[in-house]
């Protein structure tokens, strides 16, 4: 998995033909989901500068979360692999895939360059990070492969980093308040409250999908439908999107999120599910009972805000009558 097309292009020309790009987009969930039709296991092969490093260290937990086994192939000195074959040639890029690095030994040792390992404080602050990155881990046997890797490479014994794991996540799940509703009322409201942001992630993906929905739904559906938070602004993102030059760049949207945790939740937005069912009937129900669930969340949500004026009665009432249009 290259950066850009000519990395691919060089790649191929070279006889590596199982090589794709993202093409200068950040690599989201729904890329990862297509990969792993075709493969179970990855290779990063990103540009080696600060941006490269960056952009696969972003990638490494979104392909982990897909269920694929990333590896890092190291460019050094060259940028891309573009680069280094036109450098080494391929021999030397076949045998630098051979010694390609596991993706969390990778993300470690980045991890590394962040902390002073001569400074007895920078080194512990340095361990307490690996174990809480350890936690990612929910399988005990393969946490516990990984900690042997990681003790092993930093000469510090298992079982010293072992009780730094635990004690880590000690700490984190103590930190997480558990929640018991006092009574049926308030689970209820918890699972309406899912039901309708599942819709909105459904209707978000949907729109990227086919992005004649945004015409046939445009008199009824609009950003501010969508609940406050990660889905209004992405949902205003894309309809902006769409009403500036008629298309949507999922990617675009994801990267203009600072934070790495915002940019996944923002991915999951766009691969909620397919919208392609048997026939157009079947797709038309599901489209239909996502757009209701939506539009009588925003009627509700309305009607409390405005204390039920008048404006606000006739306003659904012409929204109930498009909705129907809409679907007959």
């Amino acid at each position: 998995l290259c950066e850009g097309y000519m990395d691919v292009i060089a790649m191929h020309q070279a006889g590596f033909d199982n090589a794709a790009a993202s093409l200068g987009t950040a690599l989201t969930a729904g890329h990862a989901n297509l990969l792993r039709r075709y493969t179970k296991e990855i290779y990063l092969a990103y540009d080696s500068d600060k941006a490269g490093v960056s952009a696969a260290l972003r990638a490494i937990p979104i392909l982990r979360d897909a269920g694929l086994t990333t590896k890092v192939i190291n460019m050094q000195p060259y940028k891309d692999p573009d680069e280094f074959i036109k450098a080494e040639g391929s021999d030397a890029f076949a045998k630098r895939i051979e010694e390609a690095e596991n993706s969390f030994l990778f993300t470690v040792r980045m991890a590394e360059k962040q902390y002073d390992m001569q400074d007895p404080q920078g080194k512990t602050a340095f361990f307490k990070d690996v174990s809480d990155k350890l936690l990612v881990f929910e399988q005990e046997l393969e946490r516990n492969n990984y900690i042997e890797a990681v003790a092993s490479r930093y000469r510090i014994e298992p079982e010293q980093l072992r009780r730094m794991v635990n004690r880590q996540g000690l700490h984190r799940g103590g930190a997480q308040p558990v929640s018991r509703p006092k009574s049926g009322i308030s689970d209820k409201h918890s699972k309406k409250e899912d039901g309708i942001s599942q819709s909105q992630r459904l209707l978000i993906t949907w729109l990227t999908e086919d992005i004649g929905l945004f015409d046939r739904l445009r008199s009824i559906i609009s950003p501010e439908d969508f609940t406050e938070g990660m889905h209004r602004d992405v949902a205003e993102a894309l309809f902006a999107q769409y009403e500036t030059d008629g298309t949507v760049n999922p990617a675009r949207i994801i990267n203009t999120f600072p934070d790495e945790e915002q940019q996944r939740q923002a991915a999951a937005l766009f691969n909620a599910g397919t919208l392609r069912l048997p026939d157009d009937a079947a797709r038309d129900k599901a489209l239909k009972e996502t757009v209701e669930r939506i539009k009588t969340a925003a009627w509700e949500r309305r009607t409390k805000e405005t204390d039920a004026s008048v404006e606000s009665m006739m306003r659904e009432i012409d929204e109930k009558k498009k909705l129907q249009e809409i679907f007959r």
